[in-house]
């Protein structure tokens, strides 16, 4: 009776804290998804006004200042920048093996970012084999759009910091688990001994020990 009281208790208890994490942790992936994204448009729109100046002047293609800009940011944020020009025209980017000189406004981010709005998500990544979260945003010079800045960041990066979150909070659920079977044992104890005391008395009665 004691272990069955036991198992009782601690499975509750394994119930709540599977109930509570579950969520809690596609709610963090959530917001580390928005902080990321947020911190994409943020950079994007800072590279697109060190870009103005260039894309205003028509030489952002092969711009050596422009391409060591974005191959600096790529390399201390790991992601992946390009700046395209009015037509759709990729002429700057992070990765030396990305070709520029190729129109590229077919893709829904940056035909939006040439319209003059901000576009931003989660897409697949051919190239990567994998996801990649991403930011697009217009060059503006006054009213006139001069271009586009998109940055990518892989989304495997943004697994491995929910991961490490989840992994705390799993953490914290085991022990919480392992201190729930320790007062399990307690309380169960507790409410058994008076019971084996009321059986053993009763076995007494039954034998004609009054």
């Amino acid at each position: 009776m004691k272990l069955r009281l036991v198992a009782v208790l601690v499975a509750l208890t394994a119930l709540v804290l599977l109930v509570q994490d579950v969520p809690l942790a596609l709610y963090l992936r959530s917001i580390e998804s928005n902080n990321i994204i947020t911190e994409l448009q943020r950079d994007a729109f800072v590279i697109a006004g060190r870009s103005e100046a260039a894309l205003a002047e028509g030489k952002a293609q092969n711009n050596a200042p422009l391409t060591a800009m974005l191959m600096g940011y790529a390399k201390s944020e790991d992601s992946d920048v390009i700046v395209v020009d009015a037509n759709g025209v990729l002429v700057a980017a992070s990765n030396p093996a990305t070709p520029v000189g190729v129109k590229v406004e077919g893709r829904p981010e940056i035909a939006s970012a040439l319209g003059g709005d901000t576009a931003s998500g989660e897409q697949d990544s051919s190239a990567a084999g994998g996801a990649d979260l991403y930011a697009a945003v217009p060059v503006l010079s006054g009213p006139k759009t001069l271009g586009a800045v998109r940055l990518t960041y892989p989304a495997s990066e943004l697994d491995q910091r929910v991961n490490d979150r989840v992994r705390g909070l799993a953490i914290v659920a085991g022990l919480t688990l392992l201190a729930a079977i320790g007062v399990a044992f307690l309380l169960a104890a507790t409410i058994t001994r008076p019971i084996r005391r009321l059986q053993a008395t009763t076995a007494q009665l039954a034998s004609g020990d009054l």
